[in-house]
């Protein structure tokens, strides 16, 4: 367990030091505030053309996302780029630059076409291994998503509009809807935004476990009817389990979170126990180096009615429920206690009266809908272990409980059993030197998941081999497209 605690921090300030991870020149950023500009709406209109008509992609993109952004793109354009008081939008800008950079970057002419081709047949290969077990049980495709987003890369929107780079993002088809209305006709797929360093850092992409695997799969079928009926059974679970005197806010405060702790809870689904040590590193390593955050710890500090994660702290425990869950994976208390250790070895918790605390600033309140839309006020504090509890609930229930309207757990979708930790294992041994097409057939039955859980296991074993990991996923899913 020592050795997995000091593997982590010496991998999470390997990520740290990397400098460049926001800033890769090749990852150019599109100047939308001109939007008014007539000269610049045709010439990208043009490019889009352009790219869409060299694009190596299936032709139902060609239909279902090239043909009617061309088509709405002044509209699209004004609409993501409208300004309230004379201030953009920055989260509607950054969906912008998402949709228009998946196309220019699809061509072979892009500059970081080879890695975003890559990530899109990985992300295809996720999203149908989905789809394919959910016609299997449903016996239909889902109402919204039946095909995988697409995929881009994308560096610092204008510095007006923020000094801060874009992080992972997911656009589903009904935020579009809701975003751009009558404009979004003829979308069939939504898009999913990276930041510049994972066009080379392919180690990173389990990311997706969270932005496909999770926000777009909970938004597949019948807009987020999926997503609503899982929130109201986390605030009803919780309800029951948890005395009244908390119970309000905790239920209330586990339903507005739902959707990113489901999220993380897909990574595990998807990538395995190592998933949840590789979500720590974004929140130690990234996020401080992208300036969103100064911290290198957890902090068990609400983080306010506007942001929809949970508190980090709990995110060790929230995926240790998840593990719990994986009821054909045999050792799994095993990764259980590895992931725990290194959230305690990474947290920082108020200690009040001898007893680790959650805390909440004066005011703190979260709303909820169950209740009318009226906010439901939070103590100021709550017990530590009582909250590591009820996310550890959490995320064995998102895991294990039946969708009514699917007749089947999320996780009898997709899941991670002994078969895939054997091949993540036997793929974790070719690191560095022996990763090849050739080296994986030998070990039998594997999918591209295994390829970046068994880089995880790999770094976590021997942190100094991440530049090479990198070097080596890189060349590998080259050679598989």
């Amino acid at each position: 367990m020592k050795n997995v605690v000091s593997n982590f921090k010496q991998f999470s300030d390997i990520l740290y030091a990397d400098r460049t991870f926001f800033q890769e020149d090749q990852v150019k950023t599109i100047p939308f505030k001109t939007a008014t500009d007539d000269k610049f709406l045709a010439e990208l209109t043009d490019n889009i053309k352009s790219a869409a008509a060299s694009t190596t992609l299936p032709k139902v993109y060609q239909d279902g996302y090239f043909g009617p952004l061309c088509r709405n793109l002044r509209g699209i354009v004004e609409t993501l780029t409208q300004r309230v008081v004379g201030v953009y939008d920055c989260g509607n800008y950054t969906f912008l630059t998402q949709m228009v950079n998946a196309v220019l970057q699809s061509s072979p002419e892009s500059g970081v076409y080879r890695a975003a081709h890559s990530l899109q047949q990985f992300v295809d290969d996720l999203y149908k291994s989905f789809t394919t077990s959910f016609i299997e049980k449903v016996g239909r495709h889902p109402t919204d998503h039946k095909y995988s987003p697409l995929v881009s890369f994308t560096g610092y929107i204008p510095l007006e509009i923020s000094n801060l780079p874009p992080m992972p993002g997911t656009l589903e088809l009904y935020q579009l809807r809701d975003l751009v209305g009558n404009l979004a006709d003829g979308f069939e797929a939504g898009v999913v935004g990276l930041p510049p360093g994972y066009r080379s850092r392919p180690l990173l992409w389990g990311v997706m476990g969270h932005e496909v695997m999770g926000h777009y799969v909970l938004t597949a079928d019948h807009k987020d009817q999926w997503l609503t009926a899982l929130e109201n059974a986390v605030y009803q679970m919780i309800q029951r389990e948890y005395p009244k005197e908390v119970d309000d806010q905790l239920a209330a405060l586990w339903r507005f979170w739902t959707e990113e702790a489901a999220a993380d809870v897909c990574s595990v689904l998807t990538f395995g126990p190592y998933a949840g040590i590789g979500a720590l590193s974004f929140y130690t390593a990234l996020m401080p180096l992208s300036n969103w955050s100064q911290d290198h710890e957890l902090k068990a500090i609400y983080q306010g009615e506007d942001n929809a994660h949970p508190i980090n702290a709990l995110i060790p425990y929230l995926m240790c429920g998840a593990i719990d869950g994986l009821d054909k994976l045999s050792q799994r208390s095993r990764y259980i206690d590895e992931l725990r250790d290194v959230g305690a070895a990474i947290t920082k918790a108020k200690t009040v009266d001898g007893i680790e605390i959650v805390e909440f600033p004066l005011g703190s309140r979260v709303w909820d809908p169950l209740m009318e839309h009226q906010p439901v006020n939070l103590l100021r504090v709550l017990p530590f272990d009582l909250m590591k509890e009820s996310a550890y609930k959490v995320g064995r229930f998102v895991v294990t409980n039946e969708f009514e309207k699917l007749g089947c757990p999320l996780g009898s979708l997709f899941s991670w059993h002994d078969r895939d930790q054997d091949a993540a294992d036997e793929v974790a041994q070719l690191f560095p030197e022996n990763l090849s097409v050739a080296a994986l057939d030998k070990i039998g039955k594997w999918e591209k998941r295994h390829l970046i859980a068994g880089g995880l296991i790999a770094v976590i074993r021997e942190p100094t081999l991440y530049h090479d990991v990198n070097k080596a996923l890189l060349k590998c899913f080259a050679e598989l497209n």
